[in-house]
């Protein structure tokens, strides 16, 4: 492996540390909203209880995954609300209670529009301020991924040379 293989893979590697680094970071943010959206609701419960049903209880709330490896990572909101059709299925793979559906943003992205087809009124502005921040990882997320990409191609032609040689 020549000197310029090295640096490649060296490049590789930082932008890796970097990934995980703002992927723990939306992964903060998202824990902070998870346990204020918890307690929200537990406060609303507890008063739905007593009779005092002023508001529903809080449906959004954001989850960062990918599948593992070098594969992509995904910030992306999704609904908590117990459908209907999916009553029947509480505590399954199709209950939308347990695991959420996934919010599909618009081709802007997660808008406040969005947001207020989704969210009880009462978690609205949480939300889009969640997002505000969510959004700038999510944008940082996605050339870190370009860039990984383009570099493991580089790294790719690079093995294939010094094989063919």
């Amino acid at each position: 492996m020549d000197h310029i293989q090295s640096r490649v893979a060296e490049l590789i590697d930082t932008l890796r540390e970097e990934r995980d680094a703002l992927k723990d970071d939306a992964k903060d943010i998202c824990d902070n909203y998870w346990a204020w959206f918890t307690q929200m609701n537990k406060e609303i419960a507890v008063n739905r209880n007593r009779g005092n049903a002023e508001r529903n209880t809080g449906t959004v709330a954001p989850r960062v995954r990918h599948d593992g490896g070098d594969i992509k990572i995904y910030i992306e909101w999704s609904v908590y609300r117990t459908l209907p059709w999916a009553k029947k299925n509480i505590g399954t793979k199709e209950s939308t209670a347990r695991w959420g559906k996934r919010i599909k943003p618009y081709q802007r992205g997660y808008t406040r529009a969005l947001f207020e087809r989704h969210c009880e009124p009462w978690e609205l502005e949480q939300a889009v301020e969640a997002e505000e921040m969510l959004n700038k990882i999510r944008i940082a997320l996605d050339v870190v991924h370009e860039t990984i990409v383009k570099l493991k191609a580089v790294e790719r032609r690079f093995e294939n040379e010094a094989t063919s040689n």
